[in-house]
């Protein structure tokens, strides 16, 4: 019996981008949110350190091109949990708690940040196309390369002494 740590591990994200393959353990290639930044909702607004702190996670995941307007909702509780938590007092040790889980669904802790998938529009797939690779020598990080076909060579056999 196993747990997942056994066997081999993972190939990291970088390397299946440079071989131009896509892990099966990604992102579904059909899975695809707008790029850009949400709009901060009143709540999060009224609150100062809920403001800053949404601020704080849109720039980080901005920079790391995560950021969709999709994820308004997660930001805000991400962002109003941190509020609470700092204020401390009674139940900030489950407010703690459970910002960590909506950090860890972000991309933003260390465990999970290769995993956060760059968010691509549909503008991104009209430049991703055959022709803009061809002509910019770009690669499809979803296409895998062809198998080849057929029988493999026969490879030399060693001579016996």
């Amino acid at each position: 019996m196993g747990n997942q740590n056994s066997g081999r591990p993972r190939k990291p994200l970088e390397l299946h981008r440079q071989d131009g393959t896509r892990p099966e353990w990604s992102t579904p290639a059909g899975a695809r949110y707008p790029p850009g930044a949400p709009t901060k909702p009143p709540e999060v607004a009224r609150r100062r350190v809920a403001s800053e702190t949404w601020d704080e996670i849109t720039r980080v995941m901005g920079e790391a091109g995560t950021l969709s307007p999709a994820w308004a909702a997660a930001l805000a509780a991400a962002s109003l949990l941190y509020a609470d938590a700092v204020r401390g007092g009674r139940g900030s040790r489950g407010a703690w708690a459970e910002l960590r889980q909506w950090l860890s669904q972000l991309g933003l802790t260390p465990a999970t940040a290769s995993r956060a998938a760059p968010v691509r529009g549909a503008d991104d797939e009209r430049q991703q196309g055959p022709l803009a690779m061809i002509l910019g020598g770009r690669q499809d990080p979803e296409r895998r390369p062809p198998r080849p076909r057929g029988r493999r060579p026969p490879t030399a056999e060693k001579e016996r002494p």
